[in-house]
């Protein structure tokens, strides 16, 4: 059994198909009855409604699992606590494999969302788990949302030089990796940067 925590957004969604392709057998824990229901379609086999900021709810869901997929809410103050809560429950239930979705270059202490995941890191490290961590490049997806300004100025503003290339990373490709090291037992104890060519 693969708990997936996150499993309703950019990375859980596509992450959850790549791991149906593979016949894997899926819990999700997730907020609500309509995202379990979605879940359920795409071939999650147990969903547990809850709450990642509710020890006793992330503890209830990982009773019983092999592997957890921990993929922490973006942009959010308590990320580094949701993500170390779900730590100590696998260690708590004797995890064989964690998973974390991290960031690119997450030493980066300018970028807030990137620090709290090397809080999560450390963690995981820590932890005495056996675990993977996920590095990846900014998401090609999140053009989406600047693209109504691209469209209409024809400007694509980033905070970043210009002249620096910038290493993007599709969601989807994202997914893939993660079910390959869930499913595959040759990839436990190793961080991997995850990014586009060039």
């Amino acid at each position: 059994m693969i708990l997936i925590v996150g499993a309703s957004g950019a990375v859980g969604i596509p992450t959850i198909k790549a791991l149906v392709r593979r016949n894997a057998n899926i819990r999700a824990l997730t907020s609500n009855k309509n995202s379990a229901a979605n879940l359920s379609n795409l071939g999650v086999g147990e969903t547990h409604v809850g709450d990642f900021r509710s020890d006793e709810d992330v503890k209830r869901a990982m009773v019983g699992v092999a592997s957890v997929f921990l993929v922490t809410p973006r942009f959010t103050k308590d990320e580094a606590e949701i993500g170390l809560r779900s730590v100590a429950a696998a260690q708590q239930e004797g995890v064989g494999h964690f998973v974390f979705s991290s960031a690119f270059h997450p030493q980066m202490t300018k970028m807030n969302h990137h620090w709290s995941k090397l809080l999560v890191e450390e963690g995981v490290i820590e932890s005495g788990l056996d675990f993977t961590i996920l590095q990846p490049a900014m998401f090609m997806q999140n053009v989406a949302v600047e693209w109504p300004v691209i469209k209409e100025k024809g400007i694509y503003s980033r905070p970043y030089s210009p002249d620096r290339k910038m290493a993007l990373v599709d969601t989807e490709d994202l997914g893939e990796a993660a079910a390959i090291v869930l499913t595959d037992q040759g990839y436990k104890g190793a961080i991997f940067e995850l990014c586009g060519p060039d």
